[in-house]
């Protein structure tokens, strides 16, 4: 019974481990080769560089999860200095209530327990042969006792590898970052490569110079290395973005598709041209949603630019149109009589139909479409398309008036009539339905 009880717990333990953590499968080494380490998968890992050490956090994407930190190569630390830096913490800060020293799974450790505004938090600093690691748990203390002995077991610390210039320039190359050329000078400050990296360094930060283009980074790279090749292209490109500056302000205050077109054939290359390009498709949207002035083309533009320069007049003028509609009304004649026909191959008697529609509240327009059936004298149905007559669309503007003109002859028609619905929506996009029913005599 005892064993089966011991099985439970630790199934339930592995379980519980695996759901909140996920499992250990991909392992960390540093570049330095102190240690390394399987964090949970899916954790963040980040690297920053400081003067004399490296600090590597890893840390949940959930910010109210959980992190721990490790520091390399800072052998000035130890735990009698960080009990006395968290002692000054605690008394400039007033949030740790309480700092302790004891052995925590089987290291000296400092215990830290947190009291924020908005949360607590259990804090566990330790030491694993120079390399410190701290392990910071917002969370419940139960679950940090959990989880802690997964990542202790899953360190492994190495020895300070011999120093080895050749090799540790390889790296360096390999690598390809200001970093690692930067830790390099630090560990061989004499070394016979030292111009390379410091040119690769330049080569490295005039690359990110370009990429975020701005005056600033441009000024900055001029500051770093004033007799570089590229301090001089620098410059330049600093006057170019200037000039490019003052024509930008010039064409914001016109603010037209002319002058936002003029200044992209006279600043191609320049960095508001993607901007330009841009306010000139916006001011193409608003202005063929104006014209139509129909709720569904303000709907458009504003999926599109949903910040756009006209999206607050897009906007009151879409909701002014939904809370206004149309007065709409139609005029035929119930009935019309068989004459000659004005056409030569068109037979007698010859049937016109004019039906009329207005717009009577001279505020929104409506559009609607129209189709129906013919029927003769014994109730037959007669039209195109399988009998139906399709009568298209017609737009009626505001305070204006449109006419569907339709006609049918023969002698089958009489007594028959012409039976007709319109269907459509005016401008703020309420229904409109129409009948109309006319008799041919």
């Amino acid at each position: 019974m005892k064993n089966k009880c011991l099985y439970l717990i630790l199934l339930i333990n592995i379980i519980v481990t695996t759901f909140c953590f996920g499992q250990l499968d991909n392992k960390y080494s540093d570049a330095q080769m102190y240690f390394s380490i399987k964090p949970p998968l899916n954790w963040i890992v980040a690297h920053t560089y400081i003067p004399h050490k490296t600090k590597v956090s890893f840390y949940n994407s959930d910010p109210a999860s959980a992190y721990f930190r490790i520091y390399i190569g800072i052998e000035q630390f130890t735990l009698d200095s960080l009990y006395s830096i968290y002692q000054k913490t605690a008394i400039n800060k007033g949030r740790i209530i309480e700092i302790k020293k004891k052995r925590f799974k089987g290291y000296d450790a400092i215990i830290t327990t947190f009291k924020g505004e908005e949360y607590g938090c259990y804090i566990v600093d330790f030491f694993i042969q120079k390399t410190h690691h701290k392990l910071r748990y917002a969370a419940n203390p139960d679950f940090f006792d959990m989880y802690l002995p997964i990542i202790l077991k899953s360190i492994k610390t190495y020895k300070p590898t011999i120093p080895n210039e050749e090799r540790d320039w390889k790296y360096a190359q390999e690598r390809d970052d200001s970093l690692d050329y930067r830790k390099f000078l630090y560990q061989y400050s004499d070394s016979k490569y030292k111009i390379q990296a410091e040119e690769n360094i330049s080569t490295l930060l005039w690359k990110k110079t370009v990429n975020q283009c701005t005056i600033e980074d441009y000024m900055r790279f001029i500051d770093i290395y004033p007799t570089s090749s590229n301090s001089n292209l620098a410059k330049k490109r600093i006057e170019q973005m200037k000039k490019d500056i003052n024509a930008w302000e010039q064409t914001l205050i016109a603010d037209s598709i002319q002058t936002y077109q003029k200044f992209l054939n006279q600043h191609p290359n320049s960095l508001y041209s993607i901007k330009a390009i841009q306010y000139i498709k916006d001011i193409q949207k608003y202005d063929s949603a104006r014209i139509e002035d129909w709720y569904s083309a303000y709907e458009a533009y504003l999926n599109e630019y949903p910040d756009g320069k006209f999206a607050d007049t897009a906007r009151s003028r879409l909701e002014w149109l939904k809370s206004h509609k149309a007065e709409f009304s139609v005029d035929y004649p119930s009935s019309v009589k068989g004459g000659s026909s004005p056409y030569s191959n068109v037979s007698s008697p010859f049937f016109p139909m004019k039906i009329t529609f207005y717009e009577s509240g001279c505020k929104v327009g409506y559009k609607i479409t129209g189709s129906g059936w013919l029927y003769d004298n014994i109730g037959d149905k007669w039209g195109t398309n399988g009998y139906k007559i399709n009568r298209g669309e017609l737009i009626i503007k505001p305070g204006d008036k449109n006419i569907d003109d339709y006609w049918c002859s023969g002698k089958r028609f009489i007594y028959g009539y012409a039976h007709f619905y319109w269907e459509g929506e005016d401008a703020g996009g309420h229904p409109i339905k129409i009948e109309v029913k006319i008799y041919l005599k």
